[in-house]
């Protein structure tokens, strides 16, 4: 059963020009919508057409905003991890590289025990 959420009628035909939220699977006419046959055929022949109602939508928005900010700070956590482990790699190496000139001045400067 598919009632326009606008209009209230029943479109038991699978040719009937209505369209179903992706998100909430409320249905829609086209003649609730304003859409024009030749327009809602063209979108009906597309693959990639996506339609959400007018509660939904900014839903649906909001949420691909919030993956492409997950996938930015991903990104950015990522060189922000890289940069510390090489940061920790530099401060072992110079540590190390103090280390060893320690030892050596510390050779200079006790006395050789016999």
């Amino acid at each position: 059963m598919r009632i326009c959420e606008v209009c209230r009628k029943d479109f038991k035909d699978d040719n009937s020009r209505i369209l179903e939220c992706e998100r909430c699977e409320a249905h829609h006419c086209a003649k609730c919508l304003k859409i024009e046959d030749e327009l809602y055929d063209k979108l009906m022949q597309r693959n990639d057409f996506h339609w959400y109602c007018g509660g939904c939508e900014s839903k649906v928005m909001q949420s691909i905003h919030l993956e492409e900010i997950e996938k930015k700070l991903v990104d950015f956590m990522s060189k922000v991890d890289y940069k510390m482990k090489t940061l920790e790699g530099n401060v072992y190496k110079k540590l190390a590289e103090m280390e060893e000139k320690m030892n050596e001045r510390l050779k200079d400067t006790l006395p050789i025990r016999q």
